[in-house]
């Protein structure tokens, strides 16, 4: 498991430049569009996104008891999308205008990421998945606030105490 490690932590890092990319291009799209048309526009766009797929509303925080709770039930692929699609919902609704913050919705795409890679590599391994979700957080958060620390810190919130040693 531990060697998985930098493949995991590599992960996490891609998901957060990822969000850093997605951020500034959909900033840039804003930048260009009125007000009441890009608000319009994001709330049409999260209501059918929603609809669609009811894992992607709101912060993610209790999709990641469900996720970790049932996990193993769903395709590799289909987590994986899940939270790339997190990550692109999450910055076009604060780009064009929608109030929210990014951190736990980030928590819960890189959840996802981990969880996706951990079934595609070692189906079936429930302490491997766990391990793949904390580095994956790790990374991406790690990117995200550029403080260790501090993104220990706010892990702790998702992750027990045995996982700060990987984190």
């Amino acid at each position: 498991d531990l060697a998985m490690g930098i493949p995991y932590l590599l992960a996490g890092m891609i998901l957060g430049w990822i969000f850093i990319k997605t951020e500034l291009l959909f900033g840039l799209i804003a930048g260009h569009v009125p007000a009441v048309v890009k608000e319009t526009a994001a709330g049409l766009i999260l209501g059918a996104s929603i609809t669609l797929v009811p894992a992607l509303a709101f912060s993610g925080e209790e999709q990641i008891g469900v996720l970790i709770q049932s996990y193993d039930e769903y395709l590799p692929v289909a987590i994986l999308a899940l939270g790339l699609a997190k990550v692109l919902l999450t910055n076009m609704c604060i780009q064009l205008g929608l109030k929210g913050g990014h951190f736990f919705p980030m928590i819960f795409a890189a959840v996802c990421l981990g969880f996706g890679i951990a079934l595609l590599l070692f189906p079936g391994s429930v302490a491997h998945a766990a391990f793949g979700a904390a580095v994956v957080t790790a990374g991406t958060m790690g990117v995200l606030l550029r403080k260790p620390l501090a993104a220990t810190c706010l892990l702790l919130l998702c992750f027990p105490m045995k996982a700060v040693p990987c984190i």
